[in-house]
């Protein structure tokens, strides 16, 4: 059994159910960089970890996941260039998410608590079955804003 320690997820296994709590409810669990990969991560672990037999992904405080953390974009744009992830390393972070949400052969329940926008809207779609509250919204401001829906979002929102 892996050991499930990250700094901005929560992971709980009780019996054979684990859950996966986005923490950071001060930023409505807004996806900065080590979310992105620690999110990465996690569901890998869970693809091969032989005592889950389900999994619920939810976020702590007002809602799942506010898509990604624009003020954490911001302070990535003011640093040295050099320092910084490229682009393209951040997308296949992103196609990661979902190809090893795709190799979790538990079923994945997304206990949508409240927003799930962007990021979180494509990972609430991309699990197996989604237990809303009545506040819930789904969305991605993407395409609004002209841009293509990222990580992953391109993909789902056709197909449903």
């Amino acid at each position: 059994m892996p050991d499930y320690k990250y700094e901005t997820l929560l992971v709980d296994q009780d019996g054979p159910v684990l859950t996966i709590t986005l923490n950071r409810p001060e930023r409505l669990n807004a996806v900065d960089r080590v979310m992105h990969r620690e999110l990465e991560e996690v569901f890998g672990e869970v693809a091969f970890d032989g005592s889950v037999c389900a999994v619920v992904v939810t976020g702590s405080g007002r809602g799942v996941c506010s898509g990604g953390d624009v003020r954490s974009m911001d302070e990535r744009g003011q640093s040295n260039v050099l320092e910084q992830r490229p682009m393209g390393a951040v997308s296949q972070s992103g196609r990661r998410i979902l190809h090893n949400m795709l190799w979790v052969e538990q079923p994945i329940i997304c206990a949508l608590n409240g927003v799930a926008a962007g990021l979180g809207a494509t990972i609430a779609l991309f699990c197996d079955i989604i237990y809303a509250s009545d506040q819930s919204r789904i969305g991605d401001t993407h395409v609004k804003a002209g841009l293509v829906a990222g990580d992953g979002g391109a993909v789902i929102w056709p197909l449903l």
